[in-house]
């Protein structure tokens, strides 16, 4: 709370709320929807669900889901190059190649296997809907990701009465 500079004489000084009590999840907009989620361009309400360059309509979502995408396949394919890297220029070192080679070899193999290794999981907020599974959000970010599921889930779960039904 900040105080507005304000006063009366019964309550004395007169605080208004700071933003961050306004984005309380199941808080009401004016237009009478129940706000779960409002952050980073991300909105989800008990009757709509917008992400960027999309809205979805609550009634159309059956289930929503976490999904991990975790990048073996960069892991893998950075791992192998280095190693063949690091082979071909032992194999050099062997045939009688000066040893600056294998040298500069390693540390180009040891940095590509690091980046590899570096490589972070995307998670993705996954929605089943009456045309089929759509890849709604995706985000570096787990608890992000996992914010906005529980947001959805609890927009789904949302009676009917509430959402607007008739």
């Amino acid at each position: 709370m900040h105080r507005l500079g304000l006063t009366d004489k019964n309550v004395g000084p007169i605080f208004a709320p700071d933003e961050e009590l306004l984005n309380v999840p199941g808080r009401s907009a004016p237009s009478g929807e129940r706000i779960f989620f409002d952050e980073g361009g991300i909105f989800v309400s008990d009757s709509r669900i917008v992400v960027p360059d999309q809205t979805f309509a609550v009634r159309s979502i059956s289930s929503v889901k976490f999904e991990e995408e975790r990048p073996w396949r960069t892991i893998a394919l950075t791992s192998l190059f280095a190693v063949v890297i690091w082979l071909a220029a032992l194999g050099g070192y062997i045939a009688g190649a000066e040893g600056w080679l294998l040298a500069a070899a390693s540390i180009f193999a040891g940095l590509l296997f690091a980046y590899g290794l570096s490589r972070k999981s995307r998670y993705s907020v996954v929605l089943r809907t009456f045309g089929g599974e759509v890849d709604a959000l995706q985000s570096r970010n787990q608890a992000y990701i996992r914010d906005v599921i529980e947001a959805i889930n609890q927009a789904i779960s949302c009676p009917l009465l509430v959402r607007g039904a008739e």
